[in-house]
């Protein structure tokens, strides 16, 4: 099938305009489902662009000719949208031109639905993050590009580290990563699934057009994203899934090791800042894994238990056997590295507390 490209980007008004010459321009898979990144941005920026790719099984039929409805309803005040399609390098090289941006945030691995075909979306993603790349390079390398990139670029390879399995959670027992993976953890020898080969593929991408261009291009490394908003349209958004199908009374699959794998949460508003502290702070070539370390690390059947508790309801839940292709039994950051270079930024919201903004929010969602 024929991969389907759909675009949509946010302009300013004249108010807008006048307000700010700062012209921020993110590109992402699916805006709807991080809007609370959308608005962060609008508020501090005179320009705002968001470019989508999607595949036809992707999206729905709505949706793939002008995206969706609720994307355009609740898009940030006081911007304008235009939509484009099917772009190519030289369709992108005439749009930054006329937008002139002071930054890119590149995103393709946000708001990633369950997609049936994983080599179309390998396709997608891989190319999209290769276009963005070429036309700054034409246009504006002088910059700053954040690529947000994924752990999945170290597929399995944790799962070789000594652990231990405790009650609800895997533990790392080797002291080399007792405060979790640096940035230099191998990604060779392992399995990463295709949709973690892709993302390998845009970050070395990524990596090489700051080594070989000089573009103040560097790439964050996320585990897991939670927009509170969520609820289940992107798929590496593990907390906003479970909160999705509590409140609905919607079955979650836990798929291996009965929920005791680890994940690190760290919430849209978080990443948002880091990303501003980049744009004002170029790192070309760095490559930083974003969290809070352990703190920020809880395991599925943690998260489930909490959950349940802040929603007052009990989570319709079964357990599958094997887990996913490529994911690690247990992932968190060391952050000394994001620290070292950006002293200020820390996790503000623990998982925990975003679990609750998450139930409300939902809550207040469905009541609708």
């Amino acid at each position: 099938m024929q991969q389907t490209w759909a675009g949509v980007a946010w302009l300013p008004t004249e108010s807008t305009q006048s307000r700010s010459t700062k012209r921020l321009l993110v590109t992402t898979h699916r805006p709807a489902a991080h809007l609370e990144l959308l608005h962060f941005f609008s508020e501090r920026y005179g320009a705002y662009g968001v470019h989508a790719f999607s595949s036809a099984h992707a999206w729905p039929a709505a949706e793939a000719g002008g995206l969706n409805h609720a994307i355009l309803d609740r898009q940030p005040a006081g911007l304008t949208c235009w939509i484009t399609d099917q772009p190519r390098v030289a369709d992108l090289v005439a749009k930054l031109r006329k937008a002139e941006p002071s930054a890119i945030l590149h995103a393709p691995l946000l708001g990633l639905p369950a997609s049936p075909s994983p080599f179309e979306e390998y396709q997608a993603i891989v190319n999209d993050t290769l276009i963005w790349l070429e036309a700054a390079r034409q246009v504006c390398p002088q910059v700053p590009f954040v690529h947000v990139s994924s752990s999945l670029v170290y597929g399995d390879r944790s799962n070789t580290i000594a652990m231990e399995v405790r009650r609800n959670r895997f533990e790392y027992t080797d002291q080399a990563y007792l405060e979790g993976l640096t940035e230099d953890f191998p990604i060779e020898k392992s399995n990463h699934s295709l949709l973690g080969a892709a993302a390998v593929a845009t970050d070395v991408l990524a990596q090489e057009y700051a080594r070989s261009y000089h573009l103040p291009v560097c790439c964050l490394r996320v585990d897991s994203i939670c927009d509170p908003g969520n609820g289940t349209e992107d798929r590496r958004d593990v907390l906003s899934q479970i909160v999705h199908c509590c409140l609905t009374g919607t079955e979650y699959v836990v798929q291996g090791h009965r929920g005791r794998q680890v994940r690190e949460v760290v919430s849209i508003r978080d990443l948002a800042k880091l990303v501003e502290v980049l744009i004002q702070k170029p790192q070309p070539g760095e490559i930083f894994n974003v969290g809070g370390g352990k703190p920020s690390s809880c395991s599925i059947e943690e998260m489930m238990q909490w959950i349940e508790t802040v929603a007052g309801k009990p989570l319709r839940r079964a357990y599958r056997d094997a887990p996913p292709l490529g994911e690690p039994d247990c992932y968190y950051s060391n952050p000394r590295h994001l620290r070292y270079h950006f002293p200020q930024w820390r996790v503000s919201e623990p998982w925990k507390e975003l679990a609750r903004r998450t139930v409300e929010t939902q809550a207040k969602r469905l009541a609708r």
